[in-house]
């Protein structure tokens, strides 16, 4: 993995956050599933380009799921504000996250390399999915789509877990 900073999947990522801007901005309009899908595509080719260019950074391994975060949580802020949508939506959206991100302020875990699992890219795709169904704003929809990343958040703590408990295991 090279330390390159300026490749293309980097720029790629980085492109994601204008796009959560423009879905505030036409908000209200057809647009904003444009920019979605824009955004989603976006994901999927900065991680794919860099595999078959061989342009794998660690700032890349970094960036593309913290740009997912970022992305998610300035769409998800917004239409939980307009919507006005009841306050534990935030923790059933962000579980995983608030649970993953303090780990490796913890001295023994900051040796553990967490590497992106398949339930883990689960939950991701649940909140964007969950985010496509907060700019429909029928909360029907919206409360199941929440209860299902609630669903993969746990699945994926879990896994994540179990993961953690073996590396430090051989530690």
């Amino acid at each position: 993995m090279k330390n390159k900073m300026f490749t293309l999947p980097n720029i790629i990522s980085l492109s994601r956050l204008p796009l959560a801007i423009l879905i505030i901005i036409w908000a209200n309009s057809f647009w904003k599933f444009i920019f979605l899908f824009f955004a989603l595509l976006l994901d999927i080719l900065d991680g794919y380009i860099a595999k078959k260019t061989n342009q794998t950074t660690k700032l890349g391994a970094l960036l593309d799921p913290l740009m997912d975060k970022i992305f998610c949580l300035i769409i998800f802020i917004f239409f939980f504000i307009k919507l006005n949508l009841p306050s534990y939506f935030i923790f059933l959206f962000f579980l995983r996250d608030l649970i993953f991100i303090p780990l490796p302020f913890f001295r023994k875990l900051r040796k553990i390399k967490l590497q992106t699992r398949f339930f883990g890219k689960k939950v991701t795709g649940a909140q964007f999915i969950t985010l496509f169904l907060m700019m429909l704003g029928n909360i029907y929809w919206i409360k199941i789509g929440m209860y299902v990343i609630f669903f993969f958040s746990l699945v994926a703590i879990i896994d994540y877990s179990i993961q953690v408990s073996k590396t430090i295991k051989k530690l």
